[in-house]
């Protein structure tokens, strides 16, 4: 991911190839009661890994695998609901 800056005390992160866009706070221990650390604002491709970094801030991927048990058609709708919650377009 590319570094796009700091925007209102928060880190700006862009994937150029799938459109992930998100913003990390500047420093997360000082995150205030109800402000959020990480930010979503456009998922892009969910099976990507994605990585990127500033001076000593390093960014990796996460593995994400299948496991054997399939989640629940009830499990996979609150899943969903979540995600389109915390994109903002």
């Amino acid at each position: 991911m590319r570094y796009a800056g700091l925007r209102s005390d928060y880190h700006e992160f862009l994937c150029e190839i799938c459109g992930r866009h998100v913003l990390i706070y500047a420093d997360p221990s000082a995150v205030a009661e109800g402000q959020q650390s990480f930010v979503v604002l456009k998922r892009g491709d969910l099976w990507v890994s994605h990585s990127g970094g500033i001076g000593g801030l390093v960014i990796n991927g996460v593995e994400v695998s299948q496991d054997r048990q399939e989640l629940s058609d009830e499990w996979k709708e609150w899943l969903m609901d979540i995600l389109d919650d915390i994109e903002l377009e």
